[in-house]
């Protein structure tokens, strides 16, 4: 039994949750690492954060603007 084919707007936006994710995840632990490394508390984990929702934010455009690209070429 194969497994159902995903269209690959629904995979770009799975990707987009994923990515969401990463990027938090890692900016707050780096952030937190910072903070007990330098005894920079709070102020590490406040821009571990920032970084983490920044660089989802900039990934998030990069995935719409795919989309839009990918919608333009199918209506040519």
């Amino acid at each position: 039994m194969s497994a159902p084919k995903l269209s690959p707007d629904v995979a770009l936006l799975m990707g987009m949750g994923v990515s969401v994710a990463v990027w938090l995840t890692v900016g707050v632990l780096a952030g937190r690492w910072t903070d007990r490394a330098w005894d920079w508390a709070p102020w590490g984990t406040l821009i571990g954060s920032l970084v983490g929702i920044s660089g989802a934010a900039v990934n998030i455009y990069q995935i719409i603007r795919r989309m839009e690209r990918r919608e333009k070429q199918n209506r040519e």
